[in-house]
């Protein structure tokens, strides 16, 4: 699909980071003024091959907890001579730190340790910045026009674009941000804050296959689809509805939805099983297991099609024990064995898709694609495609593993803005006040708490104030006025999100678990006028306001709206 040119009149750069659980990649592209943008991918990282833009997600530090390399480049003592006694701290998988509070207790994820007294913020700051270096190196001497001069007068105003699963929100776009800053990529103030923007995977995954012409056939309107993003560490569904075609608008229709069931899942029960396999054998030692689940991961797990068994290479061809199917240094799986890595995984993926298609009705989703590095495994593709099609439904699976497909979509996502409406993942609402009413019981109950605000009304405090509702559409500003009975010149309250299903709670303390703080907001006033008003301890300062809550992007921006004469508008601070 054709894009318009670029009509800003200064060359920009925009670039997005893809951090996956175990591969990551850049995409990027230059903006020139009079020119339609093109999306291009980073394909050369130090210690790979040329061409590929698949950067394998690892981190190695030495013991003092610098960063000695990244990626596939191999950790090499600094001493001429090789010591073999030397130790690196190999950390991978660390994205899976960063997830919410309510999948820790997931039993198959696995948690990497963290060098000492390094927290994830320093991680991910080293791995941004070795991105960053990677694609400045290559964008350099890929496009002749970049030189010095020129890259220097472009690199302080980059727009960066990172990833995140659907999963997430204002937490872990905090902490990501957070690393953008430590890097020495943006600076930290409020004007560089919005230049790192935030898209969720699915919808990048979507983005993708419009670009590459891969759901050309379902451009169409009205026509429904279901992207299944299935990554290293999560699966991400995403549905949509194609609204317009020219100009495109895609509208979603479901909640967005996340489960911890990648591949390195599957890694992982691979593993958990060995060990309790061989717990009686000479072979169960940690050192063994380790070697066996990572030749599973490398073969046995992307071949595996549902039948037949595997034989995994862990050691020497002397090594044999017949109690436990091991013979030549390698150790026998049935296909039923291996099944039950793969399983639970894809059951869940079921009822995921199946509460997708549920939320997104009356609309009736009859075609889906499935994505992402763990697509490629044919168990994984056969099993979804066979649950599809007995709900008289097609599932697809584009050509297009050789690039790192979320990387290019987030490009697409800051260029595009093909989706316009998107639903709520949550309730977000405040805490306020309301008045006493003395017919309703839950009133009744806390009567204890009763005051009086300086209007003289009677209250009952730590009710849940709604802005939004779970589910609903959103993607025009949402207003909520606010009184402000204060002289003071700074204002700080907290944006809160309640996750439970069916209704939201009246009062905070109904729903404790199932409520948390999205962010906090701090405003300054100094601009607003005051009103002077009598309240029942004499005159008070008054100010109303509008708080602005920007929903129409996967992050939010909060305004503060008054009005004197004219419109005026200053920005929160959001504090993830």
């Amino acid at each position: 699909m054709p894009r318009p040119p670029y009509h800003g009149s200064k060359r920009r750069l925009v670039l997005a980071f893809d951090l996956g659980t175990t591969y990551s990649g850049v995409s990027y592209a230059l903006l020139d003024p009079g020119k339609p943008p093109v999306i291009h991918s980073v394909t050369r990282f130090p210690g790979q091959d040329k061409g590929d833009a698949m950067l394998p997600t690892i981190v190695h530090y030495d013991k003092r907890g610098r960063l000695v390399t990244v990626g596939a480049e191999e950790p090499l003592p600094e001493d001429d001579e090789f010591d073999e006694d030397i130790q690196f701290h190999k950390l991978q998988w660390f994205k899976l730190l960063l997830r919410s509070s309510e999948t820790a207790m997931h039993d198959g994820i696995p948690t990497p340790q963290l060098p000492v007294s390094m927290t994830i913020v320093d991680v991910y700051a080293d791995f941004y910045r070795y991105l960053f270096d990677c694609s400045k190196e290559y964008i350099k001497q890929t496009h002749a026009m970049l030189g010095d001069l020129v890259w220097s007068s472009i690199e302080h105003s980059i727009d960066f674009v990172l990833t995140h699963p659907n999963g997430w929100d204002g937490a872990q776009q905090g902490v990501m941000r957070r690393a953008m800053i430590k890097a020495g990529l943006v600076p930290d103030t409020r004007d560089d804050h919005d230049r790192v923007k935030f898209v969720t995977e699915g919808e990048a995954s979507l983005l993708f296959c419009i670009n590459g012409g891969l759901v050309a056939e379902e451009i169409k309107n009205g026509s429904n689809i279901m992207i299944i993003d299935a990554g290293g560490g999560t699966v991400d569904l995403s549905s949509y509805t194609f609204t317009k075609t020219s100009p495109m608008e895609v509208r979603e229709i479901a909640i967005p939805g996340c489960i911890f069931e990648g591949s390195v899942i599957v890694r992982q029960r691979a593993e958990n099983y060995l060990r309790a396999k061989l717990r009686n054998s000479r072979f169960g030692s940690d050192s063994y297991v380790a070697v066996m689940a990572g030749e599973f991961d490398k073969i046995a797990k992307k071949r595996f099609r549902g039948t037949g068994h595997s034989y995994i290479k862990f050691g020497q061809r002397s090594d044999r024990d017949a109690t436990f199917g091991i013979r030549g240094g390698q150790i026998k799986l049935s296909k039923e064995e291996l099944s039950c890595f793969f399983d639970p995984g894809i059951e869940a993926i079921f009822d995921a898709v199946d509460e997708q298609r549920s939320g997104a009705s009356p609309n009736q989703i009859l075609t889906y694609f499935l994505v992402g590095g763990f697509s490629a495994n044919e168990y994984l593709f056969a099993r979804i495609q066979a649950h599809l099609l007995g709900r008289g439904a097609k599932l697809y699976r584009p050509d297009g593993q050789n690039v790192k497909a979320v990387a290019v979509g987030a490009v697409s996502f800051f260029l595009d803005h093909y989706v316009s409406t998107r639903k709520a993942k949550f309730t977000y609402g405040t805490s306020c006040g309301i008045p006493y009413d003395a017919c309703k019981h839950s009133h009744r109950e806390r009567a204890a708490q009763r005051y009086r605000d300086l209007d003289d009304i009677e209250c009952i405090p730590n009710a849940f104030g709604s802005i939004l509702r779970k589910g609903c559409p959103f993607s025009l500003p949402l207003l909520r006025s606010v009184s402000l009975a204060s002289s003071k010149q700074q204002v700080t309250f907290d944006i809160l999100a309640h996750q439970g299903s069916g209704n939201p709670p009246e009062f905070l303390d109904e729903a404790e678990d199932s409520i948390f703080t999205l962010c906090k907001i701090s405003a300054e006033l100094s601009k607003i006028p005051m009103e002077t008003r009598s309240g029942l301890d004499g005159p008070y300062y008054h100010r109303q306001v509008d708080v602005v809550i920007s929903f129409g992007t996967t992050d939010r921006k909060v305004e503060l709206a008054w009005t004197k004469n004219v419109s005026c508008h200053i920005f929160f601070r959001l504090h993830s």
